[in-house]
């Protein structure tokens, strides 16, 4: 059963730093950051964007002009056509705006083998075995992360 905590649902109006930071991300390309620090925010606060993105206040924004309904709509009508290269990086920055995409997975490997050798095939050697190194360790990285 519902408390009456949970029934209520706010409507949290944006700041006007939230609405220039959101035409600012249209205008850019959807640079948050940038868009954030050009509106006034401070350099630390644009470096964590999700602090604005995932703001009820943001996210107001987003339902207002980016609606679900229009995505779809949007997403039907290039799905059959190849020259709309400009409609779909619109929906493409849509889907990043409101989240609809997996985070990015990255992962960074650094190998350094220091080895002095004095003949061509000792230099050989030491390559083969840093790219096996490599590689050992790229796999164990790849099965430890989930999917």
């Amino acid at each position: 059963m519902e408390t009456e905590k949970q029934k209520k649902s706010y409507n949290v109006k944006p700041t006007e730093k939230q609405k220039k930071a959101f035409k600012k991300i249209v205008e850019n390309g959807g640079n948050e950051s940038r868009a954030m620090i050009e509106v006034g925010y401070s350099e630390a606060t644009a470096k964590t964007p999700q602090k604005l993105t995932e703001s009820k206040g943001f996210n107001e924004l987003l339902k207002k002009y980016l609606p679900d309904e229009d995505l779809t709509k949007k997403h039907k009508e290039f799905l059959n056509s190849e020259k709309e290269e400009i409609g779909i990086k619109a929906l493409d920055m849509g889907y990043k705006l409101k989240g609809s995409y997996a985070p990015e997975k990255s992962q960074n490997i650094n190998v350094n083998a220091n080895i002095k050798v004095d003949n061509k095939e000792a230099q050989e050697i030491a390559e083969k075995y840093e790219q096996e190194l490599f590689n050992k360790l790229k796999n164990k990285d790849e099965k430890n992360i989930p999917q």
